[in-house]
């Protein structure tokens, strides 16, 4: 009796290891998206103290762990750009000036030459910070700094686990389960002396083009945004209405899994579409390509692109939104219009 009682609570146990072992890794990341939100809010309210009304943001600075460094910077800066109440200050030109100082080679900014940066960005307040590891955790300074006075107007100490960045990393930076979806390198990168980005759309319509005409979803699926990128599309798309943003952020599991069939059923759509009106493929070319942005957030842009096909007399006019986010490229909503 009692090995038997002794053999149940192991196997309760057991379970309820595996149970925990197995909780969906979006609980840590959700545990990190709370803990930037929350301090863009602490920011937030600092500024608006202080009247700041343009802003820098500076990449925060790590010596283990640059990539993330750089992801929880443009996180803080998307935060904050979704208030609507600053000017901020785009990425390019903030590099720009790094590298005309001369700072790029250490990737260290102290207050003074964060100052000095600000004043030829002609901002009211740069906002800087760094990482170390503080083991078993990182700590994740935040400055912000008054331009005019030199004043530092905001300090905050963030504490996160070494292993919950490390997971984080892990489940939310990186592609989806690339072994049932290989994906080819996106090779569309924005070209950033192109500002009114007609070259770059152009060579996305022709590469797309390409995937069409080959009737390939492997080529064209180069343009699937990973879990990550549709969360900050969520955010960039719903800017106005903070209770959908959470309501798919919250769900952010089941919307990938909708967008990824979405995406391949969308260009299945296309190729039936075209192939129902009975053209000659190996005539189809690329008449027009037109655009317009309809978002604008530092290097994030939302498109929406009309591409018109001809072949002979027929006229085949497809309509998609690309976002280029951070030199990648990503097709949504792919779909023929109308005829013409």
């Amino acid at each position: 009796m009692f090995k038997r009682l002794t053999l149940s609570l192991t196997l309760i146990l057991l379970q309820y290891c595996a149970y925990q072992n197995n909780l969906p890794n979006q609980k840590t990341d959700e545990l990190i998206f709370s803990e930037i939100e929350e301090l863009a809010n602490s920011i937030e309210r600092k500024l608006e103290i202080h009247t700041i009304n343009k802003i820098a943001i500076m990449d925060y600075t790590s010596l283990s762990n640059k990539e993330f460094a750089n992801y929880f910077s443009d996180e803080i800066s998307l935060q904050l750009f979704l208030k609507e109440k600053f000017q901020i200050i785009e990425r390019n030109q903030l590099e720009y000036i790094i590298n005309e100082q001369k700072l790029g080679s250490s990737g260290l900014i102290d207050n003074k030459s964060a100052i000095n940066i600000g004043n030829i960005l002609s901002v009211d307040a740069i906002i800087i910070g760094e990482m170390n590891i503080v083991s078993p955790n990182i700590l994740i300074t935040t400055k912000v700094i008054s331009v005019e006075t030199g004043e530092i107007l905001f300090l905050d100490n963030l504490y996160i686990s070494e292993n919950s960045q490390l997971n984080f990393k892990k489940n939310s930076l990186l592609a989806t389960d690339s072994k049932t979806f290989p994906i080819k390198p996106n090779t569309s990168i924005v070209n950033k002396d192109d500002k009114d980005f007609t070259k770059s759309i152009n060579q996305l319509s022709k590469n797309l083009f390409k995937c069409i005409k080959n009737k390939e979803y492997k080529c064209f699926k180069q343009y699937l945004a990973n879990k990550d990128e549709l969360r900050k599309i969520f955010l960039i798309t719903h800017q106005k209405n903070k209770k959908i943003r959470r309501t798919k952020i919250k769900n952010l599991d089941i919307e990938y899994n909708e967008y990824r069939k979405k995406h391949r059923s969308d260009f299945s759509n296309i190729i039936n579409r075209i192939n129902s009106r009975k053209i000659n493929w190996n005539l189809l070319e690329i008449k027009k390509v037109d655009y317009k942005v309809i978002k604008d957030f530092d290097q994030k842009k939302l498109f929406k692109v009309d591409l018109v096909l001809k072949e002979g007399k027929n006229r085949i006019h497809i309509g998609f939104n690309t976002f280029k986010m951070n030199g990648k490229w990503i097709v949504n909503n792919i779909d023929i219009k109308r005829k013409k």
